[in-house]
């Protein structure tokens, strides 16, 4: 499913600040999974990636960094780019302007002692976006970043997942969402990413 046009006109506005797709004529696509580290399933996916030489996105809850450090810290070790998901997973259009810097910054804080960057870029839980935030964004160096694709995954079919991504025109540039806290991804992109792969595309982590 892609992304609705409004989040993309922004995109277009933000020069890159606002991030639905990467602008390029390589054929690369950006895979990127929500919701980790999970213990189980999120090593399963570094190590189907490795298989690919694919390098990916992980936007990170800051709790779950927390409970699974060590997880994350292979996440960054593997190359991979890591993002601020927030802390507690909540939509940011029902707390107010205040929770929602506490949930990115305590994130943020968790995140820089796994791979000593000193920001991360943020995709907000359900791509919930605040008016106020895309503003903000538009007027400030921070980078969110949405998708052009979603999988669907969070759904539990894995079959669903490759029916549909399978038979979707991928476009250099594409931004995929997935998550990483169950095993629909894994099972799915284990099909897809040989397909995607022999259709000439490469696999990178967001700039």
């Amino acid at each position: 499913m892609r992304i609705g046009s409004h989040w993309a006109i922004l995109d277009r506005l933000s020069s890159g600040r606002f991030l639905t797709r990467v602008r390029t004529a390589d054929p690369v696509l950006y895979l990127s999974f929500d919701d980790g580290p999970h213990p189980q399933h999120t090593p399963a996916l570094l190590d189907l990636l490795a298989r690919y030489d694919a390098q990916a996105s992980f936007f990170m809850v800051g709790a779950a960094v927390a409970r699974h450090t060590t997880v994350a810290v292979q996440v960054a070790r593997a190359g991979h780019t890591i993002g601020n998901h927030s802390y507690s997973h909540t939509r940011m259009t029902t707390i107010r302007p205040a929770e929602r810097c506490v949930e990115y910054e305590r994130t943020e804080q968790v995140l820089r002692g796994v791979d000593g960057r000193e920001s991360h870029p943020y995709r907000p839980p359900y791509g919930s976006v605040p008016y106020e935030s895309a503003l903000r964004c538009l007027l400030s160096s921070a980078r969110l970043v949405l998708w052009s694709v979603d999988s669907l995954d969070h759904r539990g079919d894995s079959a669903a997942v490759v029916r549909d991504l399978g038979a979707a025109r991928m476009r250099p540039g594409d931004i995929l969402l997935f998550h990483d806290d169950a095993a629909t991804a894994l099972e799915a992109l284990t099909v897809l990413l040989p397909q995607w792969r022999d259709q000439g595309f490469s696999f990178r982590a967001l700039p």
